[in-house]
């Protein structure tokens, strides 16, 4: 006991030096000063984004052999796009079908710096923001396939959430009929996805891959999200559901891609209007 009150007063300025500082940022941070507190927050999330960002280079490290992979598989998906907008006009021309006034969509590459895979609403943060062009609710593509959309923003980093998160939803297209049905997530392993409402006339094969249809206003058409592994018929319905093999490992996700959309604006602001304008007639 005496030398727990020796070590008291040997060292009783620097704990009262302490116990003030607590009293300070007691105040600061819980008191009625909203300006603190909002400046606290904020300076946290960018001190955990940091902090993350560091976990990520040190992990990036240890999976660079699996990174070049994914790089490689990307860079075959991209020649296939590319591919897509070239027509043969000769034996030595190629004529590109687009032109870069009339560009659609830009990429925005990116690391994952945090992610959940275990929890009914995961999510992902990624080592781009803002001030890198990236907007809530823009869609992010993998080295596979669909990853999610961003959710939340800030100068340097961004939130999205996955198609493994109970909240996601989009449209999922065969990719043969081209008949679509919903997207939701409703297992609790991060592998798989469900399809619902497929029409039943639609004959599916295990194997075949549901892609997007690209009525969003976020993702291109076409970019691959799961193969088929199994084919549930709702008796006395005229649809079906469809069990998906997500095409992204999300226990493994590197290098993603944001897809900014330079006309999706544009898309759902002529749907909103026409909606309003003549919704009353489409229903007659």
């Amino acid at each position: 006991m005496q030398n727990i009150i020796r070590l008291l007063q040997k060292f009783r300025i620097v704990l009262l030096f302490l116990l003030l500082q607590a009293i300070c940022f007691f105040f600061i941070i819980g008191g009625s000063n909203s300006f603190h507190r909002s400046s606290f927050a904020s300076s946290s999330n960018q001190v955990t984004g940091w902090i993350y960002e560091i976990t990520s280079d040190v992990s990036d490290y240890f999976h660079l052999e699996k990174e070049n992979e994914q790089l490689v598989a990307q860079n075959k998906r991209l020649n296939d796009q590319l591919a897509a907008h070239q027509i043969k006009v000769g034996v030595s021309y190629i004529k590109v079908n687009d032109t870069f006034y009339h560009q659609q969509y830009e990429y925005l590459p990116a690391k994952v710096i945090n992610s959940s895979i275990s929890n009914m609403e995961n999510f992902i943060t990624i080592n781009i923001g803002s001030e890198h062009k990236v907007e809530p609710n823009m869609a992010v593509i993998g080295t596979q396939g669909v990853v999610g959309k961003t959710i939340a923003v800030s100068s340097s980093f961004a939130t999205v959430k996955p198609i493994i998160n109970q909240n996601f939803q989009m449209t999922a297209r065969h990719r043969g009929s081209k008949k679509f049905g919903k997207l939701v997530w409703e297992d609790d392993n991060y592998y798989s996805a469900t399809v619902i409402d497929v029409p039943s006339s639609v004959t599916i094969h295990i194997g075949d891959v549901f892609e997007t249809r690209g009525d969003d206003g976020m993702f291109p058409e076409a970019v691959a999200i799961g193969t088929v592994t199994e084919v549930i018929p709702i008796e006395g319905e005229t649809y079906q559901n469809v069990k998906l093999s997500l095409v992204e490992d999300f226990s493994a996700l590197y290098n993603v891609s944001v897809v900014k959309n330079y006309k999706g604006k544009e898309q759902l602001k002529l749907e909103q209007e026409t909606k309003e304008q003549f919704g009353d007639e489409s229903n007659n």
